[in-house]
């Protein structure tokens, strides 16, 4: 059998989107809570993300750029506005191949105190609907 609106006794037959938006956050969002051993897991999946690559010998190779650069700038034999231009273009070198302490582990605490409160997160205003989209495809 066929469904008809004509016959269907719900009413409204449509509700406004942020309606629905609020009903999500409410009752689907609100009951979402993280595992016991959510932090074990995050870690582990972490950890099969495969080894990162080595970058040890290409910082070698530009601290010894760097001082002979250095030894370069005492002899005189470049100005200093040189040496400082090379010098800033060398360390930005370093660190984007060397990953921070901080860049390799995630902050868990506050992942998992946003991931607690789901419905402030959607609600929040620096929220976009594509974000809101995004996280709805992924509950």
């Amino acid at each position: 059998m066929a469904h008809s609106w004509h016959r269907c006794p719900m009413r409204p037959s449509s509700v406004g989107v942020a309606k629905v938006e609020k009903e999500f956050a409410d009752q689907v969002l609100a009951c979402v809570q993280l595992d016991g051993d959510w932090r074990q897991t995050v870690l582990n999946a972490l950890a099969n993300q495969g080894p990162r690559p080595d970058h040890s010998g290409d910082v070698k190779r530009i601290e010894a750029v760097l001082a002979n650069l250095r030894k370069q700038h005492l002899w005189g034999a470049i100005d200093d506005k040189t040496f400082k231009a090379e010098h800033r273009v060398l360390q930005r070198q370093v660190r984007s191949i060397q990953p921070s302490p901080q860049s390799m582990m995630p902050n868990l605490d506050r992942a998992s105190r946003l991931l607690q409160d789901l419905p402030a997160l959607w609600n929040h205003p620096g929220v976009t609907p594509a974000q809101q989209r995004g996280l709805a495809r992924e509950v």
